[in-house]
């Protein structure tokens, strides 16, 4: 029977009609998480949360092993469909996405700094693999390998987290712009619909995502020759972005430091995105420009 449920799920396109077709919920919620606890359909004894994998083992048998291991790989390929299909990147696409480490060049002349940079990384990619929530900064002047570093560090959290971290790619310059623009108007009317639609995806996908990186933070020209409405704007609504992020985890690339990006931002934006932690940052200080060989 099992083999026909399975079978017949080729058109499920979604982990909750996954999760539907072959179980129910308890009525309990997770003691770990609070979300909806599932049991087997056909008489199973093992609730499991499908959030957290948080799971009572009371005689677990074969086929809700494979149903839970069906259902958990319906989990892991629909988080990881949100780090291609929610990133926000439009100037560079989409193909920064598949970086790895691998992709990172140890220079020469660089070697020791370098390592030493690889190392920190692969380090928060644990730490963030193991589920602790913090923020994180790749600080550094343009060129050094910010972007791609943390683009590497996403891949692997995305592909290698267990249970699944859902992960997203977003340019804060591209991405107050958008805000600017479906704000207050600065675009076609007949453009304005679809900005609006675009933004409130966006900002869904970032108040649900795990992990996000927030690439080139500092860097937008909005802030700065948009006038006190639109600094206001973008202002505010860059905070609600973040306050809807405060049990998440945030990693910046910027080329400010603390005392710049202060400047920029007012002081409940950098509460909810700074770090003042000397391991949640990698300081590519000294560091020359990669692009230019």
């Amino acid at each position: 029977m099992l083999d026909t449920e399975m079978g017949g799920l080729g058109l499920i396109s979604s982990r909750q009609d996954v999760i539907d077709a072959m179980f129910k919920k308890t009525g309990q919620a997770c003691e770990v998480c609070g979300a909806p606890m599932y049991i087997f359909k056909d008489n199973g004894k093992s609730p499991i949360c499908f959030e957290c994998g948080q799971m009572e083992h009371e005689g677990i048998n074969y086929r809700e092993q494979e149903a839970i291991k069906m259902t958990k790989q319906a989990t892991n390929q629909e988080k990881q469909r949100i780090l291609l299909n929610s990133s926000y990147m439009p100037n560079t696409g989409t193909k920064l996405l598949d970086k790895t480490f691998n992709d990172f060049e140890v220079y020469p002349n660089e070697q020791e700094a370098d390592r030493k940079i690889l190392s920190k990384a692969l380090t928060i990619c644990e730490r963030i693999k193991s589920g602790e929530i913090q923020n994180f900064a790749l600080i550094g002047a343009y060129g050094v390998g910010k972007t791609l570093l943390a683009s590497a560090m996403l891949t692997d959290i995305n592909n290698n987290s267990d249970p699944q971290q859902s992960c997203m790619f977003v340019s804060v310059p591209a991405l107050m712009d958008l805000e600017l623009s479906s704000r207050l108007g600065n675009v076609n009317p007949s453009q304005r619909d679809e900005f609006i639609q675009k933004r409130n995806l966006i900002e869904a996908s970032l108040a649900k995502a795990d992990v996000v990186v927030f690439d080139d933070l500092g860097s937008e020209t909005t802030l700065n020759a948009g006038g006190r409405e639109a600094n206001d704007t973008v202002q505010k609504a860059f905070f609600n972005i973040l306050e809807a992020r405060n049990d998440k985890v945030n990693i910046i690339t910027t080329n400010k430091d603390g005392k710049a990006l202060k400047q920029i931002y007012n002081g409940k934006i950098i509460s909810r995105l700074l770090t003042h932690h000397a391991e949640n940052v990698i300081n590519f200080k000294g560091l020359k420009d990669k692009r230019n060989g």
